[in-house]
């Protein structure tokens, strides 16, 4: 299964591919980072606090999800097959 973002002008890119549990995770990740953006001042302080989050949930695909989420602010997700 692949994650895609939709982009300004119709464009889409990958930012995750896996199986469909590591999607599950992917997406929980890219969700649940999005207070810690919306307060962080900067993005290297959002970098530092995920950081802390990471390294209790243990999860590769979430904090790969998180990673996604501080790069792409903007966006529409949509997960094919």
């Amino acid at each position: 299964m692949k994650v895609l973002l939709g982009i300004e002008g119709g464009f889409t890119k990958t930012i995750f591919e896996g199986e469909k549990e590591q999607v599950k995770v992917f997406l929980q990740g890219f969700k649940e980072v999005m207070p810690l953006v919306n307060t962080a001042s900067t993005k290297e302080e959002a970098v530092k606090s995920l950081l802390g989050v990471v390294v209790m949930a243990g999860d590769v695909a979430w904090m790969l999800g998180a990673m996604a989420r501080l790069d792409n602010s903007k966006g529409k997700l949509e997960v094919v097959e």
